[in-house]
């Protein structure tokens, strides 16, 4: 069940919101793009998730500069915070690699 005030809490984050759709299982080049385009912002940045995002986290890990915090979802859990440090960083790589084309 949701929580309105972690959702409220979340809404506040960013000054700057990029909302994408993704189905479960995949990473599709629009997620991608706009993961991308997002990173590239010079503003705290926001990105809501239509869908799946449980991959695109691992996206956003590579991506995301090293001082930044990448958070998602955990059903029945909350929020999961993971820095993007270096080590965040090779594990999501070796992750992406791995995965189908």
């Amino acid at each position: 069940q949701e929580d309105p005030e972690l959702r409220e809490a979340l809404q506040r984050i960013g000054s700057k919101v990029f909302r994408l759709t993704n189905p479960p299982a995949t990473i599709t080049p629009d997620a991608w793009r706009v993961l991308s385009e997002a990173f590239k912002s010079d503003e705290r940045v926001r990105v809501e998730v239509r869908g799946e995002e449980d991959l695109l986290a691992l996206v956003c890990i590579a991506l995301a500069p090293p001082s930044a915090a990448v958070l998602y979802g955990m059903p029945s859990q909350g929020v999961v915070v993971v820095r993007a440090d270096e080590t965040a960083k090779s594990r999501a790589l070796d992750v992406l690699r791995r995965m189908e084309r």
